[in-house]
């Protein structure tokens, strides 16, 4: 019992930085049993969390979710208790002493729910307090590991495995790929030693890193000490907790995989470090198109087969610029899907080492008036560079067509070649 309170404190100490606190709770079919000390593990939760709370200070906003404590055998059986809102002890522990450990553990629903439910832009810190792995086909590492590489919240998800009996290791990946913690509250000695120092750790004052690329892309991150140990990786586009001291950052965007290291940050307690991160080997494109003709364009590596799209690259809530994209020197191609009756447009390969603006749908122009003696259906245009499907009945007039050659290909074995030439209207009767 000792053990699982002083590593709720721990967790909770962490957490109370941002002030923003989702408490996940185990109360599946396997919590009724018992502890490696013989005591009731439901039972040495609720009384774990009842001190937490207690020692919650009044202006943090916390949540309260658990999971398997209404039905057996359901993984939809996955409960807000308490909603994100300023902190009511009373409130919180009578819904904690309501629990009765029945069901499934449906760790990555219970995580999807308390992470679609945030609104705030500050940190978020969960806690998931669980005797078990996911037992409900889920995959919830891979789910945070998505979440922080889209970078829409900034979140942790800090685990205990309490009593757990095997597979610890996809509980610590949770942990891990959302830049927080996992501690095994089963040896209660070991446990009470770690939890004491790090508690001390914890309970001194920290600053923040904040690291930003001046394009407002997406940014992985590995944050070394002075020893040269990994303190905290991941994913984000926001401010980086530390404990005061000398820093080094490996930065890489996410989608170029260009990198950079920046060594000798100083953080301070209370005090946010802002830096931004330059990439010497990123190169920006700017698109410009006729948004008349095509849907947004898209830049696909030839010799990855990696597709690169601008609004991928920006964080959703930063207002970043949606018509440029980043990438390394390269051989690409430009693909751009057009509207309605428009062609689609895939150039040829580009050789890209420098900055540019690339410009679709300013190409010399000409017209095709279709003229049916017959009901056709779709009409299948392929060109040098354009190509797409025309739907007959849509067909309101002539249409504009790219200077060049193309095939046309209908039902009933319908083939055709035409010359579009500039400025000049080509008649075509099918």
């Amino acid at each position: 019992m000792k053990t699982l309170i002083l590593t709720l404190c721990l967790f909770i100490t962490q957490s109370l930085y941002a002030k923003n606190l989702y408490l996940i709770i185990d109360s599946s079919g396997s919590m009724a049993g018992m502890d490696e000390k013989f005591k009731p593990k439901m039972k040495s939760a609720k009384t774990a969390v009842h001190n937490i709370v207690d020692k919650l200070p009044e202006d943090t906003k916390m949540a309260l979710i658990s999971y398997g404590n209404t039905k057996k055998g359901d993984c939809n059986d996955i409960n807000t208790l308490v909603p994100f809102s300023a902190v009511n002890k009373k409130i919180l522990k009578d819904k904690v002493d309501s629990l009765k450990p029945l069901g499934k553990t449906p760790i990555q629903g219970s995580l999807k729910k308390a992470l679609s439910s945030i609104k705030t832009k500050e940190n978020v810190s969960l806690i998931l307090i669980t005797d078990g792995i996911e037992s409900c086909k889920g995959d919830p590492c891979s789910f945070v590991e998505k979440l922080k590489k889209q970078a829409k919240i900034s979140f942790k998800v800090d685990v205990i495995g309490f009593d757990i009996k095997s597979n610890p290791e996809s509980l610590k990946c949770i942990a891990e790929k959302s830049g927080g913690s996992y501690i095994d509250a089963k040896n209660s000695d070991e446990l009470l030693n770690k939890t004491d120092e790090m508690i001390r750790e914890e309970l001194k004052d920290k600053g923040t890193l904040e690291l930003v690329d001046k394009n407002k892309t997406v940014l992985n991150f590995k944050i070394f000490d002075k020893d040269g140990k990994i303190v905290t990786e991941g994913s984000n586009y926001g401010k980086i907790e530390l404990l005061p001291g000398i820093y080094k950052a490996e930065v890489t965007q996410a989608i170029t995989k260009a990198a950079t290291t920046i060594e000798d940050l100083e953080i301070k307690a209370n005090k946010n470090l802002f830096k931004e991160v330059s990439f010497d080997k990123a190169i920006k494109l700017k698109f410009e198109w006729d948004k008349d003709r095509f849907g947004r364009p898209v830049i696909k590596d030839i010799k990855t087969k990696e597709t690169f799209r601008p609004y991928d690259q920006v964080q959703r809530s930063s207002g970043g610029d949606r018509k440029s994209i980043q990438i390394v020197a390269g051989t690409y191609i430009v693909k751009a899907i057009g509207k309605k009756n428009h062609l689609s447009y895939e150039s040829d390969p580009i050789k890209i080492d420098k900055s540019m603006t690339i410009k679709l749908g300013q190409e010399r122009l000409g017209k095709i008036e279709f003229v049916f003696i017959k009901k056709v259906g779709s009409l299948y245009v392929k060109g040098k560079n354009y190509y797409g499907r025309i739907w007959s009945r849509k067909i309101k007039g002539p249409l504009d067509f790219p200077v060049g050659e193309y095939m046309i290909r209908g039902s009933k074995g319908f083939k055709q070649k035409v010359i579009i030439k500039e400025k000049g209207v080509t008649k075509l009767e099918i």
